[in-house]
Order: C-alpha cells, then sequence, then structure tokens
C-alpha cells in the first residue's frame, strides 16, 4: 500500500490518494497528515476537483499520521522536500521508503485558495500519479 503524506489530509494527499486508487483499485493507497486533525471531512473544493475529473471522491475523514501507518505503507510519499526531511527525521528506520511525489519541486498546498488552485493542484499529483503512455 502507497501512503500519500501532506500537511492536513484534506487537500493535497487526500486528492492524491483518490487518484491512485482511481487508477490502480481498491486498497492500493490510503493517506494521513503530519498535522492532521483526525476526523476532519476532505476540502470542498478538493472534492469538487475529483468529481470534475470523474473521480470518485469517497467518504474521506482526515488521519493523522502514526507509527503504525508508517509501518503498513510499502512507500510513503510526501508533497514537498521539507515534509520528506521531517519523516525522515522522525522515522529514520523507514527511510529507505519516503520519497517526495515530484522529484524536482514541491506540490504546494492549495488550501484557502480558489478552485482554479485545486484544480493546477490536481493537475500536478495526476502527473506524478498517473503512468505516462
Amino acid at each position: 500500500m502507497v501512503l500519500y503524506v501532506c500537511t492536513g489530509n484534506t487537500c493535497r494527499s487526500y486528492m492524491a490518494e483518490r487518484i491512485h486508487i482511481a487508477h490502480f483499485g481498491p486498497g492500493t493507497a490510503c493517506s494521513a497528515g503530519i498535522a492532521a486533525f483526525p476526523g476532519q471531512a476532505a476540502n470542498e473544493l478538493a472534492i469538487n476537483t475529483l468529481t470534475e475529473n470523474k473521480i470518485d471522491p469517497g467518504d474521506h475523514r482526515s488521519s493523522a499520521l502514526c507509527h503504525d501507518i508508517m509501518q503498513e505503507a510499502e512507500a510513503v510519499i510526501t508533497m514537498t522536500a521539507a515534509q520528506h526531511a521531517a519523516l525522515c527525521r522522525a522515522y529514520p528506520e523507514h527511510g529507505e521508503k519516503i520519497r517526495t511525489l515530484h522529484k524536482t519541486r514541491d506540490i504546494e498546498d492549495p488550501f484557502g485558495f480558489t478552485q482554479s488552485t485545486y484544480d493546477a493542484c490536481f493537475a500536478q499529483i495526476s502527473e506524478c500519479i498517473i503512468p505516462r503512455k
């Protein structure tokens, strides 16, 4: 299972999880947030973006990153280099399976911005997850 990680687990990692599941099937991905408040609903603009792109938004509730989730994951994918560094410090025993989603740029947090920002974030995430033909 691939674990996608961001800050609050209501936007980026949530969208990454849903994109991944849409292309690779149920049970292949999950998500969590470094500073998530467990049980929060997904951001409405993120849900809109997924729906507009014909991806089932599911019934997401945020999860906080913890040792158990890190242990279960086969790969841990962060949205930013800073999140990558933080996870490598907090979970050095899992360092070999932690990487950033994009190799050369951060996936910026769309929280607090417009629908078009969420759409652009979705496009960046999709570009990294969906295999090119």
